[in-house]
């Protein structure tokens, strides 16, 4: 398939507008975390709604965590970046995610365009959605 077919594709399917947001951290000043995802513009603000306001930890190894003492500490590390159709084709084409279940590329099965709220692409550590979702179901726990 055509890189040309590819990008009418996405504007077809996802005419919505789509965010790279990427992540840059340190932590303890031993090494550096990044990592970024593409959102389209729903799931970027469904995200930055389950952030949470109060202080919470980022996860990146076994024993290891950032801490955040609100969710505007969190955006100082984040940088969002709108694409274009084109780029993200891109970002499908080298990073799709193995959450998104079915993107209908060649127009045979257009119910399946795209099934569950989850990124487009991903890469390295990054704060996403599942994330937080379960922080925020841990919380109902407690």
């Amino acid at each position: 398939m055509s890189k040309k077919t590819e990008t009418a594709t996405i504007k077809r399917d996802f005419n919505k507008q789509f965010y790279l947001l990427k992540y840059d951290s340190n932590w303890a000043g031993e090494m550096d975390i990044n990592g970024f995802i593409v959102y389209d513009k729903d799931e970027y603000n469904e995200w930055l709604s389950k952030i949470p306001k109060r202080s919470f930890e980022f996860g990146i190894g076994t024993n290891e965590t950032i801490e955040y003492r609100n969710k505007a500490e969190l955006l100082k590390q984040v940088k969002v970046t709108v694409l274009t159709a084109e780029e993200v084709t891109f970002f499908y084409k080298f990073f799709a995610s193995n959450s998104v279940k079915c993107i209908d590329w060649d127009n045979k099965a257009k119910q399946f365009a795209r099934i569950e709220t989850k990124p487009i692409a991903r890469y390295g550590h990054f704060p996403d959605l599942d994330y937080f979702d379960v922080m925020l179901e841990d919380d109902e726990q407690d």
